[in-house]
């Protein structure tokens, strides 16, 4: 980590009262808000420094350029270091900006929320219409329990102004036979402690949508989420990333109307009894291995496997894992955070160490297959790529059992070659560029053992209840159609005829 200097101000200033040379003592003395401070000088002071002091109140002075300059005078820039330690140094760049910040970010939300809103109404079919009037009010009900839990524990004034919604429990979400809905929700749970600026920003969405369906009123609704906001605002959350969130949602809110929303990765798993960890995970392997059998490969696994493949959807694969590497760590991080039991707990933060940093690995390889810089950072990721980290990191707060089964999702099955792998060597070649990424990140997993995790999680776990069961196996089945259907995502996003072109709710321009 660097350290703080007086180079980190923008627009340095003086913030003192008075600067005075006593003419008895011949001390230099500032005068500030929190008491007064004697300047020593060798030799003492004179009206010179006293001026030139004086002069450094004002963040355009000459001496400031001379003072932060490269070979600047030192004595200078070292008393000056002296007084920003004791807070009299302020940067004029952050005073009214940082009040109108605020009003800004709110500005700039409201019209993504307003065209999020009417792109929900656009892309939902007539004979659709009363599933989205259902499912906006149930996700209107979730939020508001979320927003409450919220304010009661982090601006308990604003409580009693809560609408009076209701959360659904997480059993209750993952009972839902609609993945969008539930992917939703628990987006929104998720959002509640890691996003709660995007779970404002949503409820303003979910009561924008609901007025264009005519849905009642919910009174007061959108000056309670204006107040959380309010205090939310100023730089702490990413504006972008509440954006993407509201983007997902919107996209969640249309594919919930439609046809394919029903839940696919489904088991009839029956518990038994208390088990090992291992025992069960072992039972995991099986329902996993029946599950896939039944519903097959994604669409984009056959599709990159084909000659002729289209070179964007290899280049749109590793953006996507860019993007979802950049933020694996968040998965990790709860779980370290846990009174683990010592074995567990060690695995954790050696898991951990083996990840952190992979992102670079993911950027190299998005380089070498001809991706520029801006096109990299300046891309999003696709809503099922956000929400399958969400998902992930809330199973982490959530359910640790959970956890430690998912992880093959991500890391692949014991046993098992990873099915892209060849086609996309064929796809983009074998250059010596590409194998410093995506070549060395795969070298890195297989070293470090990383499809053995699930099962050597669970040995360290003495026993396992049929409840934990049942709702481990639950998530792991909503994570593993997650996966699923964010693969078919990117054959549709990156096999288009405009793989680059963005889709967001936010940018799509709407008819009329």
């Amino acid at each position: 980590m660097e350290a703080w200097s007086i180079q980190k101000y923008e627009q340095p200033y003086l913030d003192v009262r008075a600067i005075r040379l006593d003419a008895g003592s011949g001390e230099l003395i500032v005068e500030a808000a929190n008491g007064e401070y004697v300047i020593e000088r060798e030799g003492g002071a004179d009206e010179e420094t006293a001026g030139r002091l004086e002069s450094l109140r004002s963040p355009g002075a000459a001496l400031w350029q001379e003072v932060r300059g490269e070979g600047g005078a030192r004595a200078w820039a070292e008393l000056l270091q002296q007084m920003d330690y004791l807070g009299l140094l302020r940067d004029a760049s952050k005073g009214a900006p940082a009040a109108d910040a605020p009003e800004r970010e709110r500005r700039a939300l409201d019209g993504a929320i307003a065209r999020a809103a009417a792109w929900v109404l656009a892309r939902t079919p007539d004979a659709a219409v009363a599933a989205l009037r259902e499912g906006v009010g149930r996700m209107l009900g979730h939020a508001e329990g979320l927003l409450l839990d919220l304010t009661r524990t982090s601006f308990p004034d604003l409580a009693p102004l809560a609408p009076p919604g209701e959360a659904a429990p997480l059993a209750a979400v993952l009972a839902l036979d609609n993945f969008y809905l539930q992917v939703a929700m628990i987006q929104a749970m998720y959002e509640r402690r890691s996003a709660p600026a995007s779970l404002a920003a949503s409820y303003l969405l979910l009561l924008d949508v609901a007025g264009r369906l005519g849905l009642p009123g919910r009174e007061g609704g959108r000056a309670f989420a204006r107040r959380i906001q309010e205090e939310l605002s100023g730089g702490v959350y990413a504006s972008r990333d509440t954006r993407v969130h509201v983007d997902c949602l919107a996209t969640f809110l249309v594919r919930s109307t439609g046809g394919d929303a029903g839940r696919f990765c489904r088991a009839a798993f029956r518990p038994g009894g208390r088990k090992s960890g291992l025992d069960f995970m072992v039972d995991v392997e099986r329902v996993v291995a029946e599950v896939s059998s039944r519903i097959g490969t994604p669409r984009y696994l056959a599709a990159v496997s084909e000659p002729g493949a289209p070179r964007a959807l290899a280049q749109g694969c590793y953006l996507q894992e860019y993007h979802v590497t950049l933020r694996f760590v968040e998965i990790l991080t709860p779980m370290m955070a846990k009174r683990l039991a010592p074995p567990l707990r060690r695995r954790m933060f050696k898991y951990y160490a083996e990840e952190v940093g992979h992102e670079a690995f993911e950027y190299e390889s998005c380089r070498s297959l001809g991706l520029t810089h801006e096109q990299i950072v300046d891309s999003e990721p696709l809503p099922l790529h956000v929400a399958y980290v969400d998902a992930f990191t809330h199973l982490a707060e959530v359910d640790a059992v959970g956890y430690f089964v998912s992880l093959f999702i991500t890391e692949g099955l014991l046993g098992v070659a990873p099915p892209l792998d060849s086609p996309l060597r064929r796809l983009t070649g074998e250059g010596e560029r590409f194998d410093d990424g995506a070549g060395r990140h795969a070298a890195l997993n297989e070293e470090y053992n990383h499809t053995s995790l699930s099962r050597l999680f669970m040995a360290d776990v003495a026993s396992v209840s049929e409840g934990a069961q049942s709702a481990a196996i639950d998530f792991m089945l909503l994570l593993l159609e997650l996966n699923y259907r964010a693969w078919d995502d990117l054959l549709d996003q990156y096999g288009a005829p405009d793989p680059w072109r963005s889709r967001a709710p936010t940018a799509e321009e709407l008819p009329g």
